[in-house]
């Protein structure tokens, strides 16, 4: 988090790409991990919050899936967190979900997640589908969705572990 207090996120994988990348730490670069089996959509955009300078140890302080414009890999942008979805049954491993912090950028003028579930009535099966269980393989009855105020204390917690 920047000293403007909002969130930052590095875009791993453009919207609409056929291919899961992540950032290798060790190599300094992208690399492939998977193809996606399908499309991202074309306002899906995935990377990582990254940890900051005092988490050296672990780069990546959450998974992110940032609903806006495509965005170049290795983009580093502002984003505020809409919603969380729980990976896990212990509530430690999260995807957090997120939109632009400009609000050009942002979908329909979004900033919540109950705006947008109005506008996408299953996006929250679709994130479920396309993301959780395509890609990182969790076990479906250990998905738990929280609002925009339990995302930020996820983050919060993130950041002082």
């Amino acid at each position: 988090m920047g000293d403007d207090h909002f969130l930052r996120m590095v875009v791993e994988t453009p919207a609409g790409d056929s291919l899961w990348y992540q950032y290798d730490f060790s190599l300094k670069k992208f690399v492939s991990r998977m193809p996606l089996p399908s499309k991202l959509p074309q306002n899906w955009n995935l990377g990582f919050i990254p940890s900051g300078i005092n988490h050296t140890h672990d780069y990546r302080l959450a998974e992110i899936l940032l609903i806006g414009p495509q965005k170049p890999q290795g983009t580093l942008l502002k984003v505020i967190p809409i919603s969380l979805l729980y990976l896990n049954t212990n509530r430690e491993r999260a995807l957090v979900v997120a939109v632009p912090a400009d609000p050009a950028d942002r979908p329909d003028g979004v900033e919540n997640a109950e705006v947008f579930a109005l506008e996408n009535p299953n996006i929250f099966r679709t994130i479920e589908e396309k993301i959780a269980l395509s890609l990182f393989k969790v076990n479906p009855e250990n998905l738990f969705w929280a609002d925009q105020t339990e995302a930020w204390h996820f983050i919060s917690s993130k950041i002082k572990n």
